[in-house]
């Protein structure tokens, strides 16, 4: 019989220690973050980035290539260089959702409109840098998605809405006409994401 109790508790401490072995082993899953925090956290990050075109307007000079004899309002304009920049309209709209992904188990959207600036078309890039005559306008709807990644959000699509063509695309898809890289000339990157010019 004591032979028996002993191999009892034998049995049951090897089971407890191998109990113990596997809950180290196990990663234990992370705590959710607060509900309203993240709220506020996804509230704070846009509209630091739509404030942040108050002191970076994305401005910068390239060359823009020539447009055909299409119907549209720059129809038939000569390749050039150009001055633009970028204004932040302050009625944007939000969401957030929860997702069944362990990489980005949140996602935010930020709906927002931007107004371009540009100046005329030159032979040069110098003549454009000296031009602060910007005699042209336009208004572009975006709509970019943030992944709550390692507790901060990071961009993971932006799309801008084509009025042409009356479809979302993708920021950085081919320039309509050209086919050429669109870079920033769409002004949407954030403020320490945004791609550099190549031009």
């Amino acid at each position: 019989m004591l032979n028996v109790r002993r191999l009892a508790f034998s049995l049951a401490a090897v089971l407890v220690g191998a109990a113990a072995a596997i809950a180290q082993e196990t990663p234990s899953k992370p705590a959710e973050p607060d509900r309203a925090a993240l709220v506020a956290s996804f509230k704070d990050y846009i509209a630091n980035n739509i404030k942040s075109y108050e002191t970076d307007r994305r401005e910068h000079v390239r060359r823009m290539p020539a447009v055909p004899g299409i119907e549209g309002v720059h129809a038939g304009l000569p390749a050039g260089w150009v001055r633009m920049y970028w204004e932040a309209q302050t009625d944007y709209s939000i969401d957030l959702r929860s997702t069944d992904s362990l990489i980005s188990p949140y996602l935010g959207i930020c709906e927002f409109t931007l107004v371009y600036h540009q100046t005329a078309r030159h032979d040069t890039k110098e003549a454009a840098e000296k031009d602060d005559n910007f005699v042209d306008s336009s208004v572009t709807k975006h709509k970019h998605t943030y992944g709550y990644q390692d507790g901060k959000w990071v961009p993971t699509s932006r799309q801008n809405y084509d009025d042409y063509f009356k479809q979302w695309r993708e920021c950085d898809f081919p320039y309509t006409v050209s086919g050429e890289p669109n870079d920033d000339e769409l002004g949407c990157w954030e403020e320490n994401a945004k791609h550099l010019v190549k031009h």
